[in-house]
């Protein structure tokens, strides 16, 4: 098959956002009210060391806020995943 026929039989796009910054979870209320991102994908190494915690991705207070995050991702009715495993994201 060529490309442009396989290509044409997915007119859909996911839309993936990484979560990777302190700054980025201060903005996430916002971040969630937009209506084409579909997935948030966590990074919990470069978000501890943007939290000043580098290699302590299982900081407590870095797992507070991947927590935190989870559970307003869900809130909102979107999806999340973390690539270091649900180790990393108790909710």
């Amino acid at each position: 098959m060529p490309i442009q026929e396989y290509l044409a039989q997915y007119d859909e796009l996911v839309r993936i956002l990484q979560i990777e910054h302190i700054d980025a979870v201060r903005d996430l209320d916002r971040i969630l009210t937009i209506p084409e991102i579909d997935v948030l994908l966590l990074g919990p190494c470069d978000l501890a060391a943007s939290m000043g915690k580098i290699g302590c991705w299982d900081d407590s207070e870095v797992q507070q806020v991947l927590d935190d995050v989870c559970r307003k991702i869900r809130a909102a009715g979107k999806s999340w995943e973390c690539p270091m495993g649900r180790a990393t994201a108790r909710c």
